[in-house]
């Protein structure tokens, strides 16, 4: 398949910039595959355009799980419970 290429920089930049990383960081996470081996530990590839959407959709859904964990913390906060409690008030 086709390598795989961000399209926009500068939605590159703001979404790196929001999640406190480099958009360097950040397109090589979406757009590279790791296959170190002992011989080679350092050894990159291109994902294919597939690869690079199924990272970027993890990568979505990662934020929005933890964007709703710190929400329902927030929340449980604001009415005074307590987190990790094992009680039912």
């Amino acid at each position: 398949g086709d390598k795989a290429k961000v399209s926009n920089k500068d939605q590159l930049a703001l979404a790196a910039d929001l999640v406190g990383s480099t958009p360097e960081l950040l397109e090589r996470s979406l757009v590279k595959i790791y296959r170190g081996n002992p011989a080679d530990p350092d050894l990159v590839g291109n994902n294919n355009l597939e690869a690079s959407c199924d990272a970027r959709d993890a990568f979505g859904k990662s934020l929005y799980a933890l964007l709703f964990d710190w929400l329902i913390v927030k929340v449980n906060q604001s009415l005074g419970k307590v987190p990790d409690s094992n009680k039912i008030n």
